[in-house]
């Protein structure tokens, strides 16, 4: 494996995506090492994804009136009040970072999806499935999986510019040399 490509595998803008497609999956990686990498980063950044929805006030209603229809209304429970809330807290991190594992691993495990299948299809086919991860893929797949599309379109204009420069010497020879 070549520098370039290790660069291209440790880089979040690439490993993400490969992940999210469903293709590619971690067999789109050299190393199991970075394999686990990027697994890791797409926990935490589906656990971010949850976290940020729970905090609004649609998601979880019925987390939030339990305990202020029990304990926290009565005058003098503050005590009871801040310790019902740090109970919450605390069991919505644990359930955030729980849900996003398990998503994550449950998607890792399903089988990939054949090469010439749409992954953008896949994602609406499991959106009620996966849904953290569907917003997911529908942010990162926009960038390539790998860099070959790229390279191959900046090669093809870097031989378009040289033969263009290269043109535009002879030209100037010929207006010298006249």
């Amino acid at each position: 494996m070549n520098l370039h490509e290790s660069l291209l595998q440790s880089s979040s803008i690439t490993s993400l995506p490969t992940l999210l497609d469903p293709r590619f999956k971690t067999i789109g990686f050299f190393s199991q090492s970075k394999a686990d990498e990027a697994v890791r980063r797409l926990t935490y950044v589906c656990a971010n994804g949850i976290r940020e929805t729970s905090h609004h006030p649609q998601s979880s209603p019925v987390a939030s009136t339990s305990i202020s229809n029990n304990v926290a209304e009565r005058p003098g429970n503050k005590l009871w009040s801040h310790l019902d809330a740090t109970v919450m807290a605390s069991r919505t991190k644990h359930n955030v970072t729980a849900n996003a594992t398990v998503d994550v691993q449950r998607y890792l495990s399903e089988p990939n999806i054949g090469r010439t299948d749409d992954p953008l299809l896949y994602w609406e086919r499991q959106k009620c499935i996966y849904p953290n991860l569907y917003k997911l893929a529908i942010v990162y797949l926009c960038t390539p999986a790998s860099s070959v599309p790229c390279e191959s379109v900046l090669q093809s204009r870097r031989s378009n510019f040289q033969e263009e420069s290269s043109q535009s010497k002879h030209s100037r020879t010929n207006i010298v040399l006249k």
